[in-house]
């Protein structure tokens, strides 16, 4: 609803929308994008999943606040698979991560809490790259890691400064295409510089 409004009334162009998801809402805007492609829309995937399956099964226990290793832990975590399995509603963020056909980005936390690395979007493209027979150094998807700050919530936290400028700047590099792939704008250090002086004006604000 948000981006035909975008493109209906607001008219923007397809190539400067970019959908910036966190959480489950990366899973949901990864599968916009990937059931719409001739839209192109840019997408940001911000310390998402790589199946709303594995998710649901891995925290089943917490929910109740059951040790996982128990008995009933380990039931609830059948439980949940199964009725995830026949509730159909699955959200297949690494299949769709394919069919993205705008600029797109990973941005992930080793320490995340609430989505463990092992299951998210960012560890199955490096188990995928692998699979071809390169190491994550090598890895082709762009992709932005937040750091681990020992004692906060890694999952739900704003980012740092230097991870906003990190962040605005692929935004800023996704709104720069013209839709065919050519920049329109701005050198990557004009783009930073302006950033920075954005921040710096917002920090002085609060």
């Amino acid at each position: 609803t948000v981006t035909e409004y975008a493109l209906e009334e607001l008219r923007v162009p397809c190539s400067k929308l970019v959908l910036v998801g966190h959480s489950i809402g990366g899973a949901i805007s990864t599968e916009m994008a990937a059931g719409h492609p001739h839209l192109k829309v840019s997408v940001c995937n911000s310390r998402s999943f790589c199946k709303l399956s594995s998710v649901v099964v891995l925290l089943a226990p917490s929910f109740i606040g059951v040790p996982a290793a128990s008995r009933k832990g380990r039931a609830l975590r059948v439980l949940a698979r199964v009725c995830m399995a026949l509730s159909g509603w699955e959200l297949d963020t690494g299949r769709n991560w394919g069919h993205v056909q705008g600029f797109k980005w990973v941005e992930f936390n080793r320490a995340d809490h609430i989505i463990p690395h092992e299951i998210s979007l960012h560890a199955k493209l490096v188990e995928e790259e692998k699979e071809q027979g390169r190491s994550e150094s090598e890895l082709r998807a762009r992709v932005l890691p937040l750091i681990n700050l020992n004692g906060m919530d890694n999952h739900n936290r704003m980012w740092l400064d230097t991870e906003m400028v990190q962040h605005l700047n692929l935004v800023a590099e996704a709104a720069a295409l013209d839709g065919t792939g050519s920049s329109v704008e701005p050198s990557r250090r004009q783009r930073e510089k302006l950033l920075y002086e954005m921040l710096t004006r917002a920090c002085q604000g609060n």
